[in-house]
């Protein structure tokens, strides 16, 4: 199995069992982006299993077979396209209207925890219900400073918005 590691690279693991494989898959393991089963002895049910479990994952970008059924075809066929789909749709950071719906988040007072929902000047809300709000850091009264940490478990994607510093002139001058 080839995962990768928050530096990027690929490290060489233990082999894992299909259970754990398809643990991986279905949890959309960030750092499960190679899917080996070449060593693996896999049944058609194993297959149908996996087909099921890659539906809602967006983060597998190659495959590695080994033997498989006969009659598995068209099952490895909506594997693969799905695989495809990823690559396609995978970036490597958040889309620039994303940055900034976040960056009018920050001026809205948040808690850790909170979900995003950005309010806009003409009373319209936008759900980003994928992001959450993961850390506040707020030093208003020394240096004005304001700024969050937003998490997107889905995507796995993090962003750190910051707000313009906000001083009042008379701490400055004295």
């Amino acid at each position: 199995m080839f995962l990768l590691n928050w530096m990027g690279n690929y490290n060489m693991t233990s082999s894992l069992s299909f259970i754990q494989i398809l643990d991986k898959v279905r949890l959309n393991d960030a750092g499960y982006v190679q899917l080996d089963v070449s060593t693996l002895s896999l049944t058609e049910q194993d297959i149908t299993l996996l087909a099921e479990s890659i539906t809602g994952n967006t983060v597998i970008g190659n495959v590695y077979w080994g033997k498989t059924p006969k009659g598995s075809r068209s099952l490895i066929k909506k594997i693969e396209a799905k695989i495809e789909s990823n690559n396609i749709n995978y970036q490597k950071y958040p889309t620039d209207y994303i940055h900034v719906l976040l960056a009018k988040h920050v001026y809205q007072d948040s808690k850790e925890g909170d979900l995003v929902k950005v309010s806009l000047e003409e009373g319209t809300i936008i759900d980003l219900s994928d992001w959450k709000v993961h850390k506040v850091v707020s030093d208003n009264e020394k240096s004005g400073y304001y700024g969050a940490i937003y998490i997107n478990d889905i995507t796995h994607k993090v962003v750190l918005a910051h707000r313009g510093t906000e001083i009042e002139l008379k701490k400055v001058l004295t």
